[in-house]
């Protein structure tokens, strides 16, 4: 048997590689693609129209754009029934790939599209269903799947309409676009996870709360990657602090208790500490306020003294599942709820 190969391939974020390609003043190639999705919730582009339109016939952009940048319109009619078929337009930019001896230059379309997708079902906080590619430089493509063999198993018929941004969205692309390419990674794959939890959520709560927890880990453990913790402050070695300290009456020498220390802290990653400061630090103050996106759930509300030890239970959730199988209950979170 061959060992497993050492080789690190380079993993491109396609919608950031795409959108930098689309803001290159030079660049003329490129697929025009039209990309379907389902949604669920009713979604419409509330910068070109604001009113409500529950039971209207506007809101024919989802998010409103140009045959080159990405736009996703409502393709059904009447536009607010349920489920909302999407049409993503956008132009996809040839990416050459070479294996081997053999070099090929496509657009990656799917990818592109689906990385969209999951970005796209972060704001609405609903789960886009790819559909897949239905017209391909003018071309139109047959897909074997129909609307009609999609089902959920939640209910569509009391969820509010979704208004998004799309000078908002737009800004997320152009950051990503620019910013460092390890950084862009880490966010892609945090939405990634959060569309996984939002797809689960309906069918198994365990496996969605496990990603959507992952999801902040992955943001957390790649912007505290550097961050060093104090071995005094770490509530974990306590056990060990105290054993070391009964090495003193054998006469060993302070640096070899601080060298044991120092390979304490350097295998360990701290996680579930990073994650509980990266959502104490980023929280933003309208957390704590009614967003009127969905309706009570009639759980108790977490109030702000008790968010770390809530934090730290729903870690502890997330650690029982990962680890030991011990699925999670609907009201295993709930604290201070007398």
């Amino acid at each position: 048997m061959l060992p497993p190969s050492k080789k690190k391939y380079k993993v491109i974020m396609s919608l950031a590689w795409n959108t930098r390609e689309l803001l290159r003043e030079a660049h003329t190639s490129g697929a025009p693609i039209e990309y379907h999705f389902l949604s669920n919730r009713q979604l419409f582009d509330s910068t070109i129209l604001t009113a409500d339109i529950t039971h209207s016939s506007a809101g024919h952009f989802a998010v409103f754009g140009d045959s080159r940048w990405y736009t996703v319109s409502v393709v059904t009619r009447p536009v607010y029934a349920l489920p909302q078929e999407l049409c993503l337009s956008f132009v996809c930019a040839d990416r050459t790939v070479t294996l081997g001896n053999a070099t090929s230059s496509n657009p990656p379309t799917d990818d592109v599209a689906l990385e969209y997708g999951a970005l796209l079902s972060l704001l609405a906080r609903e789960p886009l269903v790819p559909l897949g590619t239905r017209r391909e430089r003018g071309v139109a493509l047959r897909l074997e799947s129909s609307v009609a063999s999609i089902s959920r198993a939640d209910s569509s018929r009391n969820k509010p309409t979704a208004r998004m941004d799309s000078k908002a969205l737009n800004a997320m692309l152009l950051g990503l676009a620019n910013a460092d390419e390890a950084d862009a990674k880490a966010v892609m794959a945090a939405v990634k996870l959060y569309h996984v939890g939002l797809s689960l959520a309906s069918f198994d709560i365990s496996s969605a709360y496990f990603s959507l927890v992952s999801a902040i880990e992955c943001l957390s453990g790649h912007y505290y990657r550097k961050k060093t913790f104090c071995f005094d402050d770490a509530a974990k070695f306590q056990a060990l602090g105290q054993a070391l300290t009964t090495l003193e009456a054998f006469n060993v020498s302070a640096e070899i208790i601080h060298d044991i220390q120092g390979a304490a802290i350097k295998g360990e990653h701290f996680v579930s500490r990073k994650f509980r400061d990266f959502i104490v630090q980023f929280l933003p103050a309208t957390f704590w306020l009614e967003d009127g996106l969905y309706p009570s759930t009639g759980l108790p509300k977490i109030s702000p003294d008790k968010l770390l030890d809530f934090l730290k239970e729903a870690y502890a959730a997330r650690s029982n599942f990962t680890h030991e199988g011990t699925p999670l209950s609907k009201w295993a979170l709930v604290i201070g709820s007398e």
